[in-house]
């Protein structure tokens, strides 16, 4: 996979028995983030809190937001 970059796109399956993370747009996600990708490594080590994230607009979503939970507890483990 290459490098994240402000343009990158990823999808996350957290539906099968293997999530997986695979480069591009899937089409038909139950929940879309947005967030920069220095936002993003600043939230994934501990340095942005994803609610303020959220709060202040560097971090957008749309669709269901429960499937946004989820990701955070992907992360934490």
């Amino acid at each position: 996979m290459s490098p994240v970059t402000a343009a990158a796109s990823r999808t996350v399956d957290l539906k099968s028995d293997s999530p997986s993370v695979t480069e591009g747009d899937a089409g038909n996600a139950e929940c879309t983030i947005t967030v920069s990708a220095q936002d993003f490594l600043d939230i994934d080590t501990g340095k942005l809190n994803p609610q303020v994230a959220f709060m202040s607009g560097k971090l957008r979503i749309k669709g269901d937001m429960s499937k946004a939970m989820k990701l955070g507890q992907v992360l934490k483990g």
